[in-house]
């Protein structure tokens, strides 16, 4: 299976899966369901990869479905084709064709304009209660903070006009996040701006994702992406009294030099008492409580918010 991931995925660690002879490599989402002929993808990122072999003498025949996937959005197979494109959010579905022995990869390309809106909240809840109707039309995606488990959070946003990326929860165990989500933090390319997705639970981020964070800073930067905006559970801040921030200064130091070396445009962070709005080491910070909708406009020209769904500013 390591093979497999390296082969058709590149470097790197990937969750994989076997499935009867079927042999799965998944880059950003993980396999949440399977019936006869047909299995299902959760598409965690606007970039979620997929390669499959299989290691049977004799073809299968049989259906690949990718869920919480943006409008516009179609699939490139490995030969470069393109394939089951999809106008409206949600699920698209692709033939799974393989001879004995056989073995494909397919990439989803999403179209998401250089002017969209999103939204961010702390809950899967919060987008079903406190997020108005006329607000869904507008949005291209959006972020769940980690407020909801996995499981629970994937029921509730399935039923939504828009797909939501999701950050692990408190309660889930982090093999769990790599198997479903396709890690505890990741990246998204959303049009020109660049998405870091932390994982910030355990009142700190481990060397490992540090480390990993300062490269991806470096290779956006290489790229000349226009924005980049930081989520996570906790809030950066060095924890004192408050049970719902980063424990050592060292980590909130070198955080903070990072991003503010990159030039960050906000952070968004969940589990807060109440909302709040905040200059964190001179970057905007918002702290969302269980019932708050941010939704975000992001232009060219600049970035705005309003809260609860509303033409509201925060």
């Amino acid at each position: 299976m390591i093979l497999l991931a390296a082969f058709l995925l590149g470097t790197g660690a990937f969750p994989t899966y076997r499935i009867g002879a079927l042999e799965f490599a998944i880059r950003n989402g993980g396999i949440v369901e399977q019936a006869p002929k047909i299995i299902k993808v959760w598409a965690n990122s606007p970039q979620i990869r997929v390669a499959v072999a299989n290691n049977a003498p004799g073809f299968y025949n049989g259906m690949l479905q990718w869920r919480n996937v943006p409008a516009g959005s179609y699939l490139v197979s490995s030969r470069g084709v393109a394939e089951a494109a999809t106008l409206t959010a949600g699920n698209l579905v692709a033939r799974l064709s393989l001879p004995g022995g056989g073995r494909s990869s397919w990439r989803l390309e999403s179209t998401i304009p250089k002017d969209y809106h999103f939204a961010i909240a702390y809950t899967a809840e919060a987008y079903r209660k406190f997020l108005p109707q006329q607000e869904n039309s507008k949005l291209r995606f959006a972020i769940e903070l980690g407020g909801t488990t996995i499981f629970s959070a994937m029921e509730i946003v399935s039923s939504l006009p828009f797909p939501t990326y999701l950050l692990p929860s408190f309660r889930d165990e982090a093999k769990l996040a790599q198997r479903y989500l396709g890690g505890r933090y990741f990246a998204l390319a959303t049009g020109p701006d660049r998405l870091l997705l932390l994982d910030n639970r355990g009142y700190k981020l481990d060397s490992e994702q540090m480390q990993w964070v300062e490269q991806q800073l470096r290779d956006f930067r290489l790229a000349g992406v226009r924005r980049i905006i930081v989520f996570m559970q906790r809030s950066p801040e060095l924890r004192r009294r408050a049970h719902n921030s980063i424990a050592k200064r060292q980590e909130v130091r070198r955080l903070s030099k990072l991003l503010r070396k990159a030039r960050i445009t906000a952070i968004f962070a969940g589990g807060a008492e109440r909302p709040a709005s905040k200059n964190w080491q001179g970057i905007p910070l918002y702290l969302l409580d269980r019932r708050e909708v941010i939704v975000a406009d992001i232009k060219d020209t600049g970035f705005k918010i309003s809260c609860c769904g509303k033409n509201k500013e925060r």
